[in-house]
């Protein structure tokens, strides 16, 4: 046809083309490794100069997986809450948020006026000690039994999901998209003593132990926690530790060569166990369960009633429920834990539901520990905790307190006791 021209397409056009968007996807992946890089850096702390002159490439290669899986989930992590997985577990994502869903969305200005320190007393000036019954607190203590609603049945052939809380806590939200774990108030921060005052400027005087031994300090809790030295290792989601082997009392260097320098590990898998009583669960539990317990790998209490959105477990165990009693309870716990997640977790932790515990440095301790002793938990039998030493004789022991009639070592149970998994 006149005036028409036919142009045959170029080869090289072609080539180009499929060259430029090779580029592109390398460029793409290169920026997916080096912001994982970066962020994984700065999360856990690990831009300092030891690290950064002595980072092994063989950890590198090791964490790149994770790097770019962080990356990919970000994507993915908007889809856990899918119907498939809500019919497999229909408990996952569940929080009660009565009065905090503007809190959690980090816009205070929805909701009334409220201080931390009305949860002490219900007075919000400490007119009297602070108050058990959590029925006359007001709605953002987070104590009010009917904020967690009526309890699901479970039968008793019910195995909880000790991985809920953790999904939850690397995913960031709940399935209503409120923040989980939900943000705390800068005000708890501030110094405050056991009746909720505030105390500035000065000297409170606040009773001791069980010996009345009085000392000056502000804020009771936070000064021993400042004095003690007890910081965070890492990030609660982080899926690594940087341990220090030669920390540990035993520790006999390799070669005379040897340098203490931080090394970079998988943090091995813990399961972390509390026992606990059904009235606990809308306040020891659930102030658990929104702070520290995603940091474990798995979570489950053990409790006088079954409540799977905690998760909670009631199991049968000899004897009455009762403190002196409390052996039989830990002996089924064990038991159950053995039975259903020996082969899931490295680590068994469990401990009294009073605990505030920082699973992060429990997993660099761990792994540090079995560093040192170039052993394998899921080979070799440990029994970590708290330990003291029975003293006296048999005499003095004889019908005494204790009752064991001996002298020894014990773990105590207030600090909680970690097995491994042989």
């Amino acid at each position: 046809m006149a005036g028409i021209i036919k142009i045959k397409p170029r080869r090289e056009s072609v080539r180009t083309r499929k060259k430029v968007v090779g580029q592109m996807i390398w460029s793409f992946l290169i920026g997916v490794v080096v912001y994982g890089l970066v962020s994984n850096f700065v999360m856990t702390s690990l831009i300092n100069t030891n690290t950064l002159l002595n980072f092994k490439r063989s950890n590198l290669f090791k964490l790149m997986p994770s790097f770019i899986g962080n990356m990919v989930n970000e994507k993915v992590a908007a889809s856990i809450y899918t119907p498939l997985a809500l019919k497999s577990n229909p408990y996952l994502g569940w929080t009660p948020h009565p009065f905090s869903s503007a809190l959690n969305k980090n816009d205070p200005s929805n909701h009334p006026p409220f201080s931390w320190r009305q949860c002490f007393d219900g007075s919000g000036v400490g007119k009297e000690p602070p108050a058990i019954n959590a029925t006359t607190k007001p709605p953002g203590c987070y104590e009010h039994p009917s904020e967690l609603g009526a309890i699901p049945k479970v039968d008793d052939t019910w195995i909880p999901n000790v991985t809920m809380i953790r999904t939850m806590m690397l995913h960031g939200k709940d399935r209503n998209g409120n923040i989980f774990p939900p943000p705390l108030s800068k005000e708890l921060c501030e110094e405050m003593n056991k009746m909720g005052q505030e105390v500035r400027g000065g000297i409170q005087q606040v009773p001791g132990d069980a010996l009345h031994v009085r000392w000056d300090v502000t804020d009771g809790n936070k000064h021993a926690f400042r004095e003690s030295n007890v910081w965070p290792t890492g990030e609660l989601t982080s899926d690594y530790v940087t341990i220090s082997p030669w920390n540990h009392y035993g520790y006999k260097k390799s070669n005379p060569n040897e340098t203490e320098t931080p090394i970079v590990v998988p943090a091995p898998k813990v399961l972390c166990m509390v026992y606990t009583m059904e009235d606990a669960h809308a306040t020891r539990i659930r102030a658990i369960r929104e702070t520290w317990a995603g940091g474990c790998d798995g979570f489950l209490a053990f409790s006088t009633k079954s409540d799977p959105r905690l998760p909670a477990i009631h199991v049968q165990h000899a004897g009455n429920e009762e403190y002196g009693n409390m052996w039989q309870k830990v002996r089924s716990i064990w038991k159950f834990a053995g039975k259903h997640y020996l082969d899931q977790f490295d680590w068994f932790y469990l401990g009294g539901d009073d605990l505030f515990v920082l699973p992060h440095n429990l997993r660099t301790y761990l792994a540090s520990l079995t560093y040192k002793d170039k052993s394998d938990p899921r080979k070799k039998e440990y029994f970590v905790g708290h330990r003291l030493r029975l003293r006296g004789s048999k005499q003095q022991n004889r019908g005494g307190r204790d009752g064991f009639g001996m002298e020894g070592w014990f773990n105590t149970g207030g600090a909680g006791d970690s097995l491994s998994q042989a």
